[in-house]
């Protein structure tokens, strides 16, 4: 018996909430989106990569984007 169900739009949508939640936290922060770029070391773009939810913080940046907005690391990327 195989079992066929794939995990990936679990994950695609979850990156959606996650990405929504990011932009929700820029938009009302004091900081433009290559400020908010900074405190991860990344670039603007791939920030809106993380908003749009076509891609995923990894632990680091995850942590230093909620340090960042003041917020726990649960509330942006708990479920």
């Amino acid at each position: 018996m195989s079992n066929s169900v794939s995990s990936a739009p679990v994950i695609s949508e979850h990156a959606k909430i996650v990405g929504q939640r990011l932009r929700y936290l820029r938009e009302h922060s004091p900081f433009s989106l290559e400020e908010v770029a900074l405190a991860p070391g990344v670039t603007p773009e791939r920030i809106k990569e993380f908003e749009e939810g076509t891609a995923f913080p990894n632990v680091v940046e995850s942590i230093d984007l909620a340090e960042l907005f003041f917020v726990s690391w649960e509330s942006i990327f708990g479920k």
